[in-house]
């Protein structure tokens, strides 16, 4: 058991309280934080305020067990990584991709940072959108088949717990869920337009930080993270 302090935010404190390995502490804080064993830990929602970051199903996580601190993307930015990080980890984006979505141009700089430690530097364009929780990509790539396209898409998520590749990604389907639902759609073999959905508490939110502190302390990766996040 690990005793853990948390933002007065309702879902992440719900979630953290009924979590089988963790004492919430009832005085808030600033970000996620734990003691585990005389040793200081925090989950922050701050890509630009630490140097380990992104989504735990991109980045390695042998470091992240041995981290002090891991920044989880805010709601755009997370979408906008699941589209874009798989092309960008593969080397094959062309050129500034464009993302639209609630939020994009508050965490375009995040955006930014993110796909650059991944290797990309080339820009991006954003826009902002009405629906929260709902992100359209469109990336130039260098031509490839969609056997190869699904092929990478499949080995960045295709065992995630909270990334679900699916034909279409209506919102509705990831209202209240802990995960988010992707489709990539191939306009040419040198474009994609990706679609990802996620409740903005889910994989946007309160459900990621859990995701990130359950591979930070060693826990099964889906602990304490329901089906349907309470409200």
């Amino acid at each position: 058991m690990i005793e853990v302090s948390c933002p007065q935010r309702p879902v992440l404190r719900a979630l953290l309280s009924s979590h089988p390995q963790v004492v919430l502490l009832p005085e808030p804080t600033l970000h996620l934080q734990w003691n585990q064993g005389g040793w200081q830990r925090e989950v922050l929602d701050d890509p630009l305020a630490c140097d380990l970051r992104g989504l735990v199903e991109i980045v390695d996580n042998n470091p992240m067990v041995c981290a002090d601190r891991f920044a989880v993307p805010g709601p755009a930015a997370t979408l906008a990584l699941i589209a874009l990080a798989p092309l960008a980890r593969a080397g094959i984006l062309v050129g500034p991709p464009s993302v639209s979505a609630a939020g994009a141009l508050e965490e375009r700089p995040a955006i930014q940072a993110l796909l650059a430690d991944l290797g990309f530097v080339d820009g991006h364009t954003t826009a902002t959108t009405e629906v929260p929780g709902q992100c359209e990509v469109v990336a130039t790539i260098q031509p490839a088949s969609p056997a190869d396209l699904e092929a990478l898409f499949e080995e960045a998520y295709g065992r995630s717990f909270y990334v679900r590749l699916v034909p279409d990604a209506p919102v509705a389907e990831v209202a209240g869920r802990p995960y988010a639902a992707c489709s990539v759609h191939a306009e040419a073999p040198d474009r994609l337009r990706i679609s990802v959905v996620a409740d903005p508490e889910g994989k946007g939110g309160a459900a990621q930080m859990v995701h990130a502190l359950n591979v930070m302390a060693g826990f099964e990766e889906d602990l304490g993270i329901p089906e349907r996040l309470p409200v």
